[in-house]
């Protein structure tokens, strides 16, 4: 009888080693990726202000490499992106998208895509305008998932172009 229970006991201890991590694995991939709240609450500026979302999709037409924006896991700023999703309109764009048409969507689509070469060319980033500049580094997240690591870059690069795109706009009015 004891050995009887011993083999059961330990069965389930067995049953109990392999269900827990599983389950705690499927409540991890219900939940999506997990980024700092820094990233997460970029990721809503961008959206909520810059219709972020649409650049990003047009980016990522036809092409499986960008981040799949709805896998992200939006912790305390959940409600916002609640929010701000039940504020869009029936042609799926933000209110404020801008004032951008949609070529300009498109063409900050194609800067989004393109190769660090073909975007420092693009932003008029030669060698020479560097000679006196600090070159500032790209914020890095040790161990951080992967995804995390390419929205990062991905909102550099969309905030980068704003910020260009803003400063050539003033220089064009003057």
């Amino acid at each position: 009888m004891f050995k009887r229970l011993s083999v059961v006991t330990l069965l389930m201890v067995l049953l109990i080693a392999v269900t827990v991590p599983l389950v705690s694995a499927q409540d991890d991939m219900m939940m999506g990726v997990t980024c700092d709240s820094d990233l997460i609450l970029s990721l809503y500026v961008a959206e909520a202000h810059f219709n972020f979302a649409n650049v990003h999709d047009m980016a990522m037409m036809g092409d499986d490499m960008g981040v799949d924006l709805s896998n992200f896991e939006y912790g305390q700023y959940a409600s916002l992106f609640d929010s701000m999703m039940s504020m869009m309109d029936d042609s799926m764009m933000l209110p404020n998208d801008m004032g951008m048409d949609e070529a300009e969507r498109q063409s900050m689509a194609d800067m989004m895509v393109m190769s660090d070469e073909e975007f420092a060319s693009a932003m008029m980033m030669d060698d020479s305008m560097m000679d006196d500049m600090a070159m500032l580094a790209p914020a890095t997240i040790a161990d951080e998932p992967a995804e995390c690591t390419a929205l990062r870059s991905e909102l550099n690069r969309f905030y980068t172009i704003l910020a260009y795109n803003d400063t050539m706009a003033s220089e064009d009015a003057m």
